[in-house]
C-alpha cells in the first residue's frame, strides 16, 4: 500500500552557463525568423565565455551577438543577447521615416550602413539622419538593419497610418452668434450694483444692432429684468440693482443673459449672490530654506497685510514649531517634546516680522517640522497658515548639474560642498568603474542614460532622464518675417526642421539655429521641429506659430499700486499683428479687489486664422533582441562539460545502469519506483511485489508514492509500463530505510 513520502530537494539547474558567439548573418537570420524554435543546435559552435547562472553574464565584450545556454533539468536553455557598440534612435520628423546612429561617446555617425529591408537609406548630410520620405515607405511593417563598426542590429519598423477622418475638416455653418459676456464682480450682496459688458456678433460675424432683452436664470426659472440697446454696433453694456423684488435666494449661482425676442440666447455668464464679508487680513509666511542644516539658524518671515495691502499695525503672532517625524538620530537617547518652540511676538508695521529657529531644538537628529503662525489684528480677528521644513543635524548627499555643455558631480554635507572626495563612476551597465575625486567634470554624452556614483558609506544612481536640458525656441512671427532662434546653454546636438504648412523651407544640424525669412505667405502656419537623443532617448520639441490676423495686441500703462480716494491715469495701446494702431476698438476695461478671487476668462478669439498642416503617418521601432528557446538535453555531450553526472538529480534522472538513493524513515521499510527514459519518468501502471499488485495507476491513490516492503529478504518488483514489463529479481532491502 503506499505511504507518506519524503520529498528530496535536489538541484537540477548547475551553476555553469556557456556564452557561444554568432555571427551578424545568422543573428539576423535568427532574430527575422518568426518561430519560436529559432535557436537551433547549431547556432552553438563557438564557445567564447562561461558565466555563472545565478549572476548571470557581467564581464560582456565591446559588441557582439551571443546565445547563452544553460542545462535546467531535461532541456538546454538558450538565450539571444547582444552588445551594442552604437544606439539608434527613431526621430518623429513629419512626413518622413528619419533614423539617427550615436556611437557610445555620443557622436552622430555618418557612416553606417542602414537598409530598410534590402533598400539602403542614405544620410541625410543637412539633418544628419537617415531618412526616407513616406511617399517612398511601402507596407505596414518593414525590417531596417543598421550596421556600424562591424556589428549588425535589427529592428521592426511600423508604419501607423492617419484615419482619413482625422484630416477631414467639417465645414459647418458655425454657432449662431460669436460672443463674450463678463461683468465688474463675481459675487455681489443684496441691493449691490450689476455693471455687465457684452460684445456678439452675428453667424458671419458682423456686429448686432438689435435690441436684446436681459434675462436673469437659474435651473428653476428665469426672469425677464429688462432690454438692452447697443451703445455701439455688437457692444452692450448697462447695469441693474439686485433689489428685494427680483426674490433673489442667497448663497446661489445665477445666470445672465441676453437674449432675442425669440428667445435665442445671444451671450451668457453668471455670479453668485451672497451676503459676503472680505476678511481684511492676508497672511504670508515663508522659511529661509525648506533644509535647515546643523548649526545653521532657519529664518521665519511673517508678512501680514490689511485689505489694502499695507502692512498691520498693532498686531501680535503666535509662534509654534512642532516635530512630525524623526528620520535619523545620531545620539543614543531622544527625546523631543511635542511643541519645541512656542512664542509670542508683536508684528513689525513697517517691514517683515522675522523670528530665528536654532537648530539646537532638534538635537542631533534629521527631524521633518512644522511651524504655525497665528496672527491677531487689531479687530481680534485670527488668520492662521503653517509652513513645513526639514532639520538635517547629519547628511550626505550626492547631486548632479548642468555647466554649461557638462554635467558636475558634487558632494554636499549639510547642504554644503565637499571637495576632493574620491568616488567610482561608471555609465549605464558598465562594469568597469573609474576613480574620480569630487567635484567632478566631463562633457555630456547623449548615448549615456544612467550614472552610478558609490564609496564606502553613500552612492547614487543618477538617471539622465530627470536632467532636463534648456532648449528655447526664441522669435517666431515679427511683423513681415519670420525668424526663429534657438537658445541651448547644454549645447546639444539637434536636427531640426522648419516647415510652412506641409512644406519644408529648411532643415539643419547643429548647437545653434538662426533662422530668417521675409513671410510672403499668412496663410499657412509655422512649424518648427527639434529632433535630438539625450539620456539615451529620442525627443523631440515641437512649436507652431498661427497667423492670427485679427488678432489685437493690448498694452497698458498703470501704477503698480493705487491708494483708496486716489485717481490715475492709464493708457492703453491696441496694435494689429504688423504692430500698427488700430482704430474703432470697442474696449471693455474694470479694476476688481483680488479678495474677490475674481479670475476674468481670456477672450474667444472669432477671427481668421491660418491653415494648420495635413497630418501624416508616423512610425514605431522595436528592438528586435529577445529570444529564447528550450532544447532537448543531449546528455551525453553535456554531462562532461557541465559535471552533470556529479548531480545527484542527473544520476537519479540520467541512469547509467540502476540508481538507487536511500535515507532512514522511523516506522518501516519503503520503497518507490521509477522508470527514467531521456531524462522524463515513464509512466507505471502496475507495480507487483512479488507478484502481488501493490499499485494501479487507473484507481484513485494517495498523493504520495511509497510503498511498504518486508526488510532482510530478496523480493521480485514487477514494473508494468503501457509497452512492456520490467521485472526487478532478487532485490533485498535495509530495514528502516526508504
Amino acid at each position: 500500500m503506499p505511504t507518506s513520502a519524503q520529498g528530496l530537494k535536489w538541484s537540477s539547474t548547475p551553476r555553469k552557463g556557456f556564452v557561444f558567439q554568432i555571427s551578424n548573418k545568422e543573428a539576423q537570420r535568427l532574430l527575422t525568423r518568426y518561430s519560436t524554435d529559432s535557436i537551433v543546435t547549431r547556432l552553438l559552435h563557438t564557445q567564447v565565455d562561461t558565466f555563472d547562472v545565478e549572476k548571470g553574464w557581467t564581464h560582456r565584450p565591446s559588441k557582439g551577438h551571443f546565445i547563452l545556454a544553460s542545462v535546467v533539468e531535461n532541456k538546454l536553455h538558450c538565450e539571444y543577447t547582444s552588445v551594442f557598440p552604437y544606439q539608434v534612435f527613431l526621430m518623429k520628423e513629419y512626413d518622413a521615416l528619419a533614423l539617427q546612429v550615436l556611437d557610445l561617446e555620443g557622436n552622430v555617425r555618418e557612416d553606417a550602413l542602414v537598409k530598410l529591408t534590402h533598400q539602403r537609406l542614405r544620410i541625410d548630410t543637412a539633418s544628419k539622419t537617415y531618412r526616407i520620405e513616406n511617399a517612398w515607405f511601402n507596407g505596414e511593417n518593414r525590417i531596417v538593419t543598421v550596421e556600424l563598426d562591424g556589428f549588425r542590429s535589427v529592428f521592426n519598423v511600423t508604419r501607423h497610418d492617419v484615419p482619413i477622418w482625422d484630416n477631414y475638416y467639417h465645414d459647418d455653418d458655425g454657432p449662431d452668434f460669436y460672443s463674450y459676456m463678463i461683468t465688474d464682480k463675481n459675487k455681489y450682496k443684496p441691493n449691490e450694483k450689476v455693471r455687465f459688458k457684452s460684445y456678439a456678433l452675428s453667424q458671419s460675424r458682423s456686429p448686432l444692432h438689435k435690441e436684446l432683452e436681459l434675462w436673469l436664470t437659474t435651473w428653476e426659472k428665469t426672469k425677464k429684468i429688462g432690454k438692452v440697446q447697443p451703445h455701439r454696433p455688437g457692444s452692450y453694456a448697462n447695469e441693474f440693482i439686485l433689489h428685494d423684488s427680483l426674490r433673489l435666494t442667497l448663497d446661489r449661482n445665477y445666470g445672465l443673459e441676453l437674449r432675442e425676442k425669440n428667445g435665442r440666447v445671444v451671450a451668457r455668464c453668471n455670479f453668485k449672490y451672497e451676503d459676503y464679508e472680505l476678511n481684511g487680513t492676508q497672511l504670508e509666511i515663508h522659511l529661509e530654506s525648506d533644509k535647515q542644516f546643523y548649526p545653521a539658524r532657519n529664518q521665519l518671515s511673517i508678512i501680514a497685510t490689511d485689505v489694502n495691502g499695507l502692512l498691520l499695525k498693532d498686531a501680535k503672532a503666535t509662534v509654534l514649531v512642532r516635530p512630525q517625524v524623526i528620520r535619523e538620530t545620531f545620539q543614543p537617547l531622544v527625546i523631543l517634546k511635542d511643541t519645541v518652540l512656542y512664542t509670542e511676538i508683536d508684528i513689525d508695521p513697517t517691514k517683515a516680522t522675522t523670528l530665528d529657529i536654532s537648530s539646537s531644538l532638534f538635537q542631533k537628529t534629521n527631524t521633518v517640522y512644522e511651524v504655525r503662525v497665528t496672527v491677531r489684528d487689531g479687530q481680534n480677528q485670527l488668520t492662521e497658515r503653517t509652513v513645513a521644513a526639514t532639520h538635517y543635524y547629519s547628511q550626505y548627499e550626492l547631486t548632479a548639474r548642468f555647466s554649461n555643455d557638462s554635467i558636475v558631480y558634487e558632494m554636499l554635507k549639510n547642504g554644503a560642498l565637499v571637495s576632493d572626495v574620491p568616488i567610482k563612476l561608471s555609465h549605464n551597465a558598465e562594469v568597469e568603474e573609474k576613480n574620480v575625486l569630487l567635484p567632478y567634470k566631463e562633457k555630456l554624452n547623449a548615448a549615456i542614460s544612467k550614472i552610478n556614483l558609490r564609496n564606502d558609506f553613500v552612492a547614487r544612481n543618477i538617471l539622465m532622464s530627470t536632467l532636463i536640458p534648456q532648449l528655447d525656441l526664441k522669435g517666431g512671427i515679427e511683423k513681415d518675417s519670420f525668424n526663429i532662434r534657438l537658445g541651448n546653454p547644454q549645447k546639444i546636438e539637434v536636427s531640426w526642421f522648419i516647415y510652412q504648412g506641409s512644406t519644408l523651407l529648411q532643415k539643419g544640424f547643429g548647437t545653434t539655429i538662426n533662422f530668417k525669412s521675409i513671410i510672403t505667405d499668412r496663410t499657412q502656419t509655422y512649424y518648427v521641429e527639434l529632433l535630438y537623443s539625450f539620456g539615451g532617448e529620442e525627443h523631440t520639441k515641437q512649436k507652431q506659430y498661427e497667423f492670427k490676423e485679427d488678432y489685437l495686441s493690448v498694452s497698458f500703462n498703470v501704477p503698480d499700486r493705487v491708494y483708496p480716494g486716489q485717481h490715475t491715469e492709464a493708457v492703453i495701446n491696441v496694435t494689429d499683428q504688423l504692430g500698427r494702431p488700430v482704430n474703432g476698438v470697442d474696449l471693455t476695461a474694470l479694476a476688481v479687489t483680488g479678495k474677490l478671487n475674481y479670475y476674468l476668462p481670456d477672450l474667444p478669439y472669432y477671427g481668421g486664422s491660418s491653415t494648420p498642416r495635413s497630418k501624416k503617418a508616423h512610425y514605431s521601432k522595436d528592438a528586435v533582441n529577445k529570444n529564447s528557446n528550450f532544447l532537448n538535453l543531449d546528455y551525453k555531450k553535456w554531462a562532461k562539460r557541465v559535471g552533470l553526472d556529479t548531480m545527484k538529480y542527473y544520476q537519479f534522472t540520467y541512469p547509467a545502469k540502476m540508481f538507487s538513493y536511500s535515507q532512514p524513515i522511523a516506522d518501516s521499510t519503503q520503497f518507490a519506483p521509477f522508470v527514467m527514459q531521456g531524462g522524463v519518468a515513464r509512466e507505471i501502471y502496475v507495480i507487483e511485489v512479488d507478484r502481488v499488485p501493490v499499485y494501479y495507476s487507473w484507481v484513485d491513490q494517495p498523493k504520495e508514492y511509497s510503498f511498504y516492503v518486508t526488510p532482510k529478504r530478496k523480493v521480485t518488483v514487477t514494473l508494468r509500463l503501457h509497452d512492456r514489463v520490467l521485472i526487478l529479481d532478487s532485490l533485498s532491502f535495509a530495514s528502516g530505510k526508504k
